[in-house]
C-alpha cells in the first residue's frame, strides 16, 4: 500500500472511531434515520395517492430541476476558483505533503479524491427529499441516489476547474477576461434559449422549460446538461445516451489533471497560495482584526455620521456592509429564491400550502443572521450604558432589512405564479417575514443556552428542534384561524403569533450582552 493510500485510509478510520466515541454522532445519527424513515414511508402514501387520483407527474420536470441545480453549482464553483483558486487541500497537507518526495500527480490525485468525497457528502441533503419525488415522479431509492450521486459529481469537477483555471490564468488579466467573456456568452446562449421557448408557447410557459432543459441543445451545456443526459438515459432506458453523457464527464477530471500537472507552473504554488489565503480568510473572521486580513482593504469611509447609543451598533453594521459590499439579498438567498419559484412552478396545482411548507423548511438554513454573532465576542458593546435589549434590537436590526426584501421578492413571485389575490400575497409576505424573525429569534435563544457547546453538531441538532418546537403555537393558531374564518385570516394570524413569539424570546435573551462571560468560546 503506497503512502497516500494508507494516509487516506487512516484518515477515514480515524475519523470515524472519533465519531463513534461521541454521543452527539450517535443522536444524529438515530435522528437522520427517522427522518428517513419518515420520508420513504410518506413518499409511499403520497405515490399511492397520486396512483389513485390523476396519476405520477412527468419525471422529465425532475431532470430539469437537476439540470439547473448542477448547472448553478458547476459554474458557480468554477468562477469562484477563476478568482482565488480552489484548494481541496488542508495547511496540514500543505505542511507535510508537499515536502515529501512523492510524485506531484500522485498528491493531485490524493486531493482529487478528498475533495470528491467531500463533495458526495454535501450532496446528502438531498437524500431527505424521498418522500415528494417517489411520491410525485415515482422515482425510487436508486434514481434519488443518482441524483445525489449527479450533484456530488457536479460539485468536484466545479473544484477540480476552478483549480485549472486559477492555474491557467493566474497573473494574467487578458486570460481572466477571455475566461469570463467565454463563460458569460454560454450562459447568456443558454438562458436566451429557454426564455425564447417559454415566450414562443406563452400558454404553456412550464413545459416549455422543462422542454427545453430536456432538449438536445442544452445536452451541451458543461456538466449541467452532461449529468442530465446521463439521468435521462438512465431513467428512460437508453443507455446510449446516458453513455453519451457519461463520457465527457469522466474525460474532464482526466483532462484537467493533465493540463494540470503538465502547466510550466506547479499547482503547488496556486494550491499554496489558495490554501494560505482561506486560512487567513477564516483567521480574520474570528479575530475581526484587519491586520490579519489576507489582502488590503479600502475603507473609504470612516466614522458614523449618525447614531447615538445603541444605535450606534445599527450604524455601524450598516458601514461594515458597505465597505464589504453586502447586498441585502446575497447569491445563496437569489439561490433559494430560483428554487422556490421552480417547486412553485411544478407544484402549481396543488395550492399554496405546500408551497408555504417548502418555501418555510428552505428557509430554516438560508435565514440572514447578520453580524449580531459577532458582536457577542467583542468587548465594547458590553460597556455601552445602554439597557441590553435595546442594544440587541439594535444589533438584530440590520437583518430586518435584508429579510423584509426577501420576503417580498419570494412570496410575490410565488402569487404571481399561484395567481393569488393582493390579500392573498400580502398575507404570506408578512409569514415569511415572521418566520423570518421567528428563526432568528431562535438563533438567538440557541446561541444564548448553547453557545458555548465544542460540538457544532450538538448546536446545530438543538437548533432544528427548536425551530420546530418555536414554529407549533403559529401552526396551531393559523389552523385554527382557518377553521373559524377563512385561510387568508389564518395566515395572518400565523404571522401575528409568530412576531410576538420572536419578540417574547428576544426578550427573555436580553440578558446575553449583560455579562461578557456567558459568550466565552
Amino acid at each position: 500500500m503506497s503512502a497516500l493510500a494508507y494516509l487516506l485510509w487512516r484518515t477515514l478510520a480515524n475519523g470515524l472511531k472519533r465519531a463513534l466515541r461521541r454521543p452527539s454522532f450517535w443522536i444524529v445519527a438515530v435522528l437522520i434515520v427517522a427522518i428517513l424513515g419518515v420520508s420513504l414511508f410518506g413518499g409511499g402514501e403520497i405515490r399511492a395517492e397520486n396512483l389513485a387520483g390523476e396519476g405520477l407527474r412527468d419525471v422529465r420536470e425532475l431532470i430539469a430541476m437537476a439540470f439547473a441545480l448542477n448547472a448553478v453549482m458547476f459554474v458557480m464553483l468554477a468562477m469562484q476558483g477563476l478568482a482565488r483558486g480552489a484548494s481541496m487541500f488542508s495547511m496540514a497537507d500543505v505542511n507535510l505533503l508537499f515536502p515529501s518526495p512523492v510524485p506531484p500527480v500522485r498528491i493531485l490525485m490524493y486531493g482529487l479524491l478528498r475533495g470528491l468525497g467531500t463533495a458526495l457528502v454535501l450532496g446528502l441533503f438531498l437524500l431527505f427529499q424521498y418522500s415528494w419525488v417517489h411520491g410525485q415522479y415515482g422515482v425510487g431509492a436508486g434514481g434519488l441516489l443518482l441524483i445525489v450521486l449527479c450533484y456530488g459529481v457536479s460539485v468536484f469537477l466545479g473544484q477540480i476547474t476552478a483549480t485549472a483555471l486559477y492555474a491557467f490564468s493566474s497573473g494574467s488579466a487578458a486570460r481572466k477576461r477571455a475566461i469570463r467573456a467565454v463563460t458569460a456568452c454560454i450562459c447568456l446562449l443558454a438562458a436566451g434559449y429557454a426564455l425564447y421557448g417559454a415566450l414562443v408557447r406563452m400558454d404553456a410557459p412550464l413545459a416549455a422549460l422543462v422542454d427545453c432543459a430536456n432538449s438536445p441543445a442544452m445536452r451541451f451545456f458543461p456538466v449541467g446538461g452532461w449529468l442530465a443526459a446521463v439521468m435521462s438515459g438512465i431513467f428512460a432506458g437508453d443507455f446510449g445516451l446516458a453513455l453519451c453523457g457519461a463520457l465527457p464527464v469522466v474525460l474532464l477530471p482526466v483532462l484537467l489533471t493533465v493540463l494540470i500537472s503538465r502547466m510550466k507552473r506547479s499547482y503547488y504554488e496556486d494550491v499554496l497560495a489558495a490554501t494560505e489565503y482561506q486560512q487567513q480568510v477564516q483567521l480574520t473572521r474570528q479575530s475581526g482584526s484587519l491586520e490579519t486580513a489576507p489582502e488590503k482593504v479600502r475603507l473609504g469611509k470612516t466614522g458614523l455620521s449618525r447614531g447615538e447609543g445603541a444605535s450606534a451598533l445599527y450604524y455601524k453594521h450598516r458601514l461594515e456592509d458597505r465597505r464589504a459590499r453586502a447586498s441585502l439579498i446575497g447569491v445563496p438567498e437569489l439561490i433559494y429564491l430560483a428554487i422556490t419559484f421552480a417547486y412553485t412552478f411544478f407544484l402549481r396545482d396543488e395550492g399554496i400550502l405546500p408551497v408555504l411548507i417548502f418555501a418555510t423548511v428552505m428557509q430554516v438554513t438560508s435565514v440572514m443572521l447578520g453580524r449580531w454573532v459577532k458582536e457577542l465576542t467583542r468587548p465594547y458593546i458590553y460597556l455601552i450604558p445602554e439597557p441590553p435589549f435595546q442594544k440587541l434590537l439594535q444589533c438584530l436590526r440590520t437583518s430586518l432589512r435584508g429579510m423584509a426584501v426577501e420576503a417580498v421578492l419570494c412570496m410575490v413571485g410565488v402569487g404571481l405564479i399561484l395567481g393569488l389575490t393582493i390579500g392573498e400575497t400580502v398575507a404570506l409576505v408578512l409569514v415569511r417575514f415572521s418566520f423570518g424573525l421567528l428563526f432568528m429569534a431562535g438563533n438567538l435563544m440557541i446561541e444564548r443556552l448553547f453557545g458555548g457547546l465544542a460540538s457544532k453538531v450538538l448546536v446545530m441538532l438543538f437548533y432544528y428542534l427548536a425551530m420546530i418546537v418555536l414554529a407549533v403555537p403559529g401552526t396551531v393558531a393559523c389552523v385554527l384561524g382557518s377553521v373559524a374564518w377563512t385561510q387568508t385570516a389564518g395566515y395572518f394570524l400565523l404571522a401575528a403569533v409568530n412576531a410576538a413569539l420572536a419578540l417574547l424570546v428576544a426578550f427573555l435573551c436580553r440578558n446575553v450582552l449583560r455579562y461578557a462571560e456567558l459568550n466565552q468560546r
